[in-house]
């Protein structure tokens, strides 16, 4: 349940402080991108395929790309051919919100499976996908600070 995912979101979260803070933007944080020890304690990153040097110029801390990642995890501006370490922060949300659901972040708004139209809309209407409603108030604020 939730005290889980608070553990494992916390060992997420060090990983991207580190990645971050060498400058490193991961650029496809989901559920099958996070490996599981065999005693259900440890959880590491990995498929850093999508990963991104910040360019050292960069006041406002992006770098134009490529969409790369997987939509329903990617963050709006990144739909935009920008990514950066907000674009992680983002993808954490979706993270939190997939290990409690055990479904894609928008769930049964992600109409067909069409990623592209969930993206649309939270650039359009600053829609996001939601916590699940049984979870406490702490977890939902962490989740909406995310997104």
């Amino acid at each position: 349940g939730e005290t889980i995912c608070r553990q494992y979101t916390l060992q997420v979260l060090k990983a991207l402080v580190y990645l971050h803070s060498k400058d490193v933007i991961h650029g496809d944080l989901k559920g099958a991108n996070v490996l599981l020890s065999k005693d259900g304690e440890t959880v590491k990153l990995c498929d850093l395929g999508n990963s991104r040097l910040l360019e050292q110029d960069s006041s406002w801390q992006s770098i134009k790309t490529m969409i790369n990642g997987t939509l329903a995890w990617m963050a709006p501006e990144s739909y935009e051919s920008k990514t950066g370490k907000k674009s992680d922060v983002w993808s954490l949300g979706c993270l939190v919100v997939e290990m409690l659901t055990g479904d894609n972040p928008w769930g049964k708004r992600l109409e067909d499976g069409n990623a592209v139209m969930a993206l649309q809309r939270a650039l359009k209407d600053k829609e996001h996908p939601e916590p699940p409603k049984f979870v406490s108030e702490a977890c939902r604020s962490f989740v909406y600070r995310c997104l």
